[in-house]
């Protein structure tokens, strides 16, 4: 399945990002939308959600924020993105014209409402990357917990197949990111392959993808 919509919600301690630990917490909450040409696409399983694909959310800010100069630059491009496997972190809040990485994204917890075909990520701590906390000049802070994410989409479908007895059924009336979503994974064998290895099984099962 793909994120169809969402929104994204940053909780960001300036004091924190700003270096200040002695200082009352200033927590400046960053709203965004997830922007439609987003590929972030999780699998689901008998309605149960088995984890998210490698991919990425684009965010749309809601408002213009004042921030730390390399942080408020990039605010109009960044993504939220699911680090490859193996990885120390699953997820990475990314510049994404230049790659540079502001916050990884620990402590999150997933959850899916099959009725709703809802996506909640919550629970993420922001930690500062290495690569920011250099932009800094506090490399020191790499680590340092500055904020919390939380994130809420509509998935869409982007291949249903039911398997009975051997037999896989493929249903039609995908919607048009969700076929272009086809496309582009079918250039890719490994995206393919590693679905077919991970979800070929006997019995009676659906397969969202």
């Amino acid at each position: 399945m793909i994120v169809e919509n969402g929104t994204v919600t940053i909780n960001l301690d300036l004091n924190r990002l700003n270096g200040i630990g002695s200082a009352p917490q200033s927590a400046l909450p960053l709203q965004f939308a997830v922007a439609a040409n987003s590929f972030f696409s999780v699998l689901v399983f008998n309605d149960l959600l088995r984890g998210p694909e490698q991919g990425s959310m684009a965010l749309v800010p809601h408002q213009a924020f004042i921030l730390p100069s390399a942080l408020g630059t990039s605010i109009k491009q960044l993504i939220v993105d699911r680090l490859p496997s193996g990885d120390r972190f699953d997820l990475a809040v990314r510049d994404a014209k230049t790659g540079f990485t502001f916050f990884n994204v620990e402590g999150h917890q997933y959850d899916y409402e099959a009725s709703a075909h809802l996506l909640s990520i919550t629970g993420g701590r922001l930690l500062i990357s290495s690569e920011f906390a250099r932009a800094l000049g506090r490399p020191a802070d790499a680590g340092v917990t500055v904020g919390q994410i939380s994130i809420g989409a509509a998935m869409e479908p982007i291949e249903v197949q039911t398997i009975v007895n051997g037999e896989t059924r493929r249903e039609a009336g995908l919607g048009a990111r969700a076929r272009r979503y086809r496309r582009r994974a079918a250039g890719n064998g490994t995206i393919r392959k590693r679905y077919r290895k991970s979800f070929c099984r006997t019995g009676d099962w659906n397969d969202l993808l």
